[in-house]
């Protein structure tokens, strides 16, 4: 008597393939319960806790995914992936499989939503050019897929510093994210962002860069701590809850507010802010392309009419 296969099928499957689904099965004469829809049962689940929570000898997945269903193959599990046209259990040539964490954590549970909480303003941080939102999702599943989700991540550091030019400032940020489950530390990205401002307000265009950066690639949610470099700010928590504030106060409470954790701590001597003040003076005197120009008027604009309209709304 053959076994009754448990069937999995990923969240990029569409309903419309359920019926397609059955009928294969049907004339492959494999028995089955019923089907495990991912999408509903356990909505943004990371790949790595696809296999390691839902598959084994078992169980059949179905996906549209090509590196996981490389990857699924490889653990001698069974997968097909939908073309659009046909299902196919076997791999797909040149495809890589994904680099799944070395070590899970010991606690770790499956749960029914994975998605993180929606960050209300980040729509109006992103970059407007194609080619760096390309840029800031390769970065993102970079990320993603050295951690293996936002649960194996300890904390954000954030390195801040900044070079004055005549009339306009250097803005040098440094991300480095540790873990929780023995995953290696990583070296997550690095901007350097040129923006004219006058000099009351570089210290904390800076910082709200800091903060911009962070949102963008969705790691607001994790703990953060700001080291700003101590030759050139002041402590930046007289910026919270000022009275006085202006528009780039305004946005750098706004900005905060969206941080679950986060902590400012100056940094004076040390590696990491020294080679980010020699990287800046590197950049300064040379054309490179790693310098991207800066729009900080018209973000912190665009999110004092969101909040200012929502507060509008909210009074109606």
């Amino acid at each position: 008597m053959s076994q009754e296969r448990k069937i999995i099928i990923d969240e990029s499957i569409s309903d419309k393939q359920l019926e397609n689904i059955a009928n294969l099965l049907k004339r492959k004469e494999i028995k089955y319960s019923d089907f495990y829809l991912i999408g509903k049962e356990n909505k943004g689940i990371p790949d790595y806790q696809i296999i390691h929570f839902l598959l084994n000898k078992t169980t059949i997945f179905f996906t549209v995914d090509r590196p996981l269903h490389n990857t699924v193959l490889s653990k001698g599990y069974k997968s097909y992936y939908f073309d659009g046209d046909n299902f196919s259990p076997k791999p797909l040539k040149g495809i890589k499989t994904i680099k799944l964490p070395a070590q899970i954590k010991k606690d770790l549970q499956l749960k029914d939503y994975y998605h993180l909480p929606k960050t209300e303003i980040r729509h109006l941080l992103l970059p407007e050019s194609e080619k760096s939102l390309k840029k800031l999702k390769t970065k993102r599943r970079r990320i993603k897929s050295h951690f293996g989700g936002v649960e194996n991540m300890e904390q954000v550091a954030i390195t801040v510093s900044y070079k004055t030019s005549k009339s306009s400032i250097l803005i040098g940020v440094r991300f480095k994210i540790s873990s929780n489950s023995g995953v290696k530390a990583l070296d997550a990205s690095e901007s350097y962002i040129s923006e004219k401002i006058e000099s009351k307000n570089r210290e904390i265009v800076a910082l709200n860069y800091s903060l911009i950066l962070a949102i963008q690639l969705m790691l607001n949610h994790i703990k953060t701590i700001i080291f700003f470099d101590a030759q050139r700010f002041e402590d930046p928590r007289k910026y919270l809850d000022n009275e006085d504030e202006d528009q780039y106060q305004f946005m750098f409470n706004m900005l905060v507010e969206n941080f679950k954790q986060i902590e400012f701590t100056p940094s004076v001597k040390g590696f990491f802010i020294e080679r980010l003040r020699r990287k800046l003076e590197d950049l300064a005197v040379s054309n490179s392309n790693e310098i991207v120009g800066g729009r900080i008027f018209e973000i912190g604009n665009e999110i004092r009419k969101f909040y200012l309209d929502n507060n509008s709304q909210m009074l109606v």
